[in-house]
């Protein structure tokens, strides 16, 4: 982060850059969130609060608090103040400005961030800060209501919906899907590429449902051929491993402890059915892939844990399926590059301002809005839950909602229809 000051005619005087480097890592099991300063000296109040305060939280809730502490130390130290020692309600209010205006101005000049996101930062500040508070002395009962932020009672107000969203505009919404003929580009412009990599992907997350971490996840050992009902049944069996990093984790699943885990009779997993034409074209793509960076002498690299039998008791070769080009996993983070781009060249609008590299599920909102908008054979509300594994049908209810452009075609198609079967209709 970095603070640039001018004078009266535009010209820098002083600029000032902070980085603070937030580390991640893993030991005996548990995963830690290592705060430093600019000088490498470990903020442990910081690291206490994170890895201790709110240990019980999932790992992405501890992911985000560590972000928005992260940005809240790099401004107050590049403003000057004691990043927990609050007692200035300029500072407080200087903070929340800080918030409100970081990155989230659309081009209208409206924020484009919701009232609730920003409630949610300011939420994770004060939470930090009565921590901090508590370590310096304070007891829990010197607070008072929720909305104080210090005993000496420095407020830090909840921002309501008019002060936030009044210059906003509700037509610059960017729907949150794509349509089966903008896939269709895609796949043509990875084919273009010889890009078989991105081809798979973007049909596992379309016709599949599947999120960019299960996709990302998967190993050779995960795509399976079952028996149902005495045919053959391609599956791909969603679990997590102890190898897999942050990135690759399948939502809502178990995640193993140790590798005693992996000897269960019934390690558990979700199951996704595959056609057997993408089964074939899945396999070869694997085949492929592990031939030819066994040819380069760098497969080592993608192993991972196997489940399929008694870990400690012989360890089967297992690999990520997904690679980079050094043969490592490939990370979320390059994978998103190569989307954008990807996004770019088919002319599909980007989520500008709000959130830029969260491409990713708009597959996934695209096949529930497939099948029950635009397929020839349209399913049920509940059967495109269970698709997509919700535990909830209110969740896939979300997934429904369509942008006016997708209202005005099938108001337009049903009023042709009325037309064409009610001449006399409109007459």
């Amino acid at each position: 982060m970095e603070s640039i000051t001018e004078d009266e005619l535009g010209n820098v005087i002083r600029k000032k850059r902070v980085y603070f480097p937030l580390v991640e890592c893993d030991w005996q099991g548990k995963h830690y969130f290592l705060q430093y300063d600019d000088q490498m000296n470990l903020l442990y109040d910081v690291c206490y609060y994170l890895n201790s305060e709110i240990a019980s939280s999932s790992e992405k809730t501890r992911r985000f608090k560590s972000g928005i502490v992260r940005r809240y130390l790099c401004f107050m130290t590049l403003s000057g103040y004691e990043y927990n020692n609050v007692r200035d309600q300029f500072v407080v209010d200087r903070i929340q400005s800080f918030f409100r205006a970081e990155d989230y101005r659309s081009a209208s000049g409206g924020y484009s961030l919701s009232h609730q996101s920003l409630n949610n930062y300011t939420s994770v500040i004060r939470d930090f800060l009565r921590f901090c508070y508590v370590l310096n002395g304070y007891g829990e009962e010197d607070f008072g209501s929720s909305k104080f932020l210090t005993p000496s009672g420095l407020i830090f107000p909840r921002i309501t919906l008019s002060s936030v969203r009044e210059n906003s505009h509700k037509d610059d919404f960017i729907r949150p899907f794509i349509y089966p003929e903008e896939l269709k580009n895609l796949i043509l412009l990875a084919k273009a590429k010889n890009d078989y990599q991105a081809i798979i992907l973007f049909c596992l997350m379309f016709f599949y449902g599947l999120r960019i971490g299960e996709c990302l996840g998967l190993t050779v050992e995960d795509i399976v051929m079952r028996k149902k009902n005495y045919q053959p049944s391609p599956t791909l069996l969603l679990r997590n491993r102890l190898s897999d990093k942050s990135f690759q984790f399948s939502k809502g699943l178990f995640h193993p402890k140790s590798y005693n885990d992996y000897n269960g009779k019934s390690y558990p997993s979700q199951k996704v059915v595959l056609t057997m034409n993408f089964y074939e074209k899945f396999t070869m793509f694997v085949e492929s892939t592990i031939q030819y960076y066994e040819s380069k002498g760098v497969l080592d690299r993608s192993v991972a844990d196997s489940i399929s039998s008694s870990y400690e008791k012989e360890k089967v070769h297992n690999h990520y399926i997904f690679l980079n080009k050094y043969g490592k996993p490939l990370s979320q983070q390059a994978w998103n590059r190569r989307l954008k781009e990807y996004f770019l060249a088919a002319g599909i609008p980007l989520d500008i301002d709000v959130k830029r590299d969260n491409l990713n599920h708009r597959f996934r909102h695209g096949c529930a809005m497939y099948y029950l908008h635009f397929s020839v054979r349209k399913m049920s509300v509940e059967l495109v839950s269970a698709l997509l594994r919700h535990k909830n049908i209110s969740t896939t209810f979300q997934y429904t909602k369509m942008d006016v452009e997708s209202r005005f075609t099938v108001n337009e198609e049903f009023q042709d229809f009325l037309l064409e079967e009610i001449p006399q209709l409109f007459v």
